[in-house]
């Protein structure tokens, strides 16, 4: 789904041309679908687009994917293990939905004065949560009442998707990504779309936290290690740093050995970045 198209009918089928002929051999079939927004709406609308194409024809799972996966996904092992996974029917039953981004957000003020989430629960994210799911009410970000991880790579089983009727991912499309409305909702007077939202995709970047939700996920996420109904293999990469700070209860020697270790580890010769920089 193509989100950066040419702007005539004659460069967009020689975009289109170009990327069948690249891709072809890695897969059994490619299409190009151009999606064009009213504004900008990113991956919400060619993943609201797909859904909307595809919902009478789903496959048993469905991988998002940002043409950056990588930047998103660190070890891509993760990434591939999991596709393998879904292809055989290896994934447990009880994976409905699974994040596989790197970066885990769980809101929260925790007493702060001055966070961003409150900001966020004034106006712009409940007036997202409430117009996308057609609700009186919002979770509070503020309150920690939300988890869930950033950028959006997830895979989702069909019958997850078809937890909601068609026309609810048709409104969301119009709403976030076919039409200005996602973006004159964020301004309570008249039918503005200020610069400032357009050039920091607003809406959509308010949408990275609710997609598992709308794919019947708990509001607060819990971490992949965390997740019952995730494999082992899905909970062993990709684990964050401030994971492991979690886990500390100060009381177990094993975790805070592996704790000490990965610190130690990172900040010295054979760290990641220290072996990224010896290519260079």
């Amino acid at each position: 789904y193509h989100k950066c198209p040419a702007s005539t009918e004659q460069e967009r089928d020689v975009e289109r041309r170009r990327l069948l002929k690249d891709w072809s051999e890695y897969f059994e079939s490619v299409v190009v679908r151009y999606v064009d927004d009213a504004v900008r709406a990113d991956d919400c609308s060619a993943y609201l687009q797909y859904i909307v194409d595809y919902y009478g024809d789903l496959p048993e799972f469905t991988i998002f994917l940002h043409a950056d996966a990588p930047e998103h996904i660190p070890s891509l092992e993760l990434l591939t293990d999991t596709a393998f996974a879904a292809s055989r029917h290896f994934l447990p039953e009880e994976t409905g939905f699974a994040h596989l981004s790197h970066n885990h957000v769980l809101h929260g003020c925790d007493g702060r004065v001055k966070c961003e989430a409150k900001e966020l629960d004034g106006y712009e994210f409940p007036t997202l949560w409430k117009e996308v799911f057609g609700s009186s009410i919002a979770p509070s970000l503020a309150a920690g009442e939300l988890a869930a991880y950033c950028c959006v790579q997830f895979l989702v089983r069909n019958d997850r998707i078809r937890l909601r009727p068609l026309d609810f991912y048709a409104r969301a499309l119009a709403y976030l990504g076919s039409t200005p409305e996602s973006y004159y909702r964020l301004f309570p007077v008249g039918k503005v779309v200020r610069m400032g939202d357009a050039l920091g995709r607003t809406p959509c970047q308010l949408s990275m936290y609710i997609w598992h939700a709308m794919f019947g996920e708990p509001l607060r996420l819990p971490r992949r290690q965390h997740d019952a109904n995730l494999p082992l293999f899905m909970k062993i990469v990709n684990i964050e740093v401030e994971a492991l700070g979690e886990e500390i209860d100060g009381n177990d020697p094993i975790i805070d050995q592996m704790v000490h270790t990965s610190f130690e580890q990172q900040s010295g010769p054979h760290s990641t970045w220290a072996r990224v920089g010896s290519l260079f």
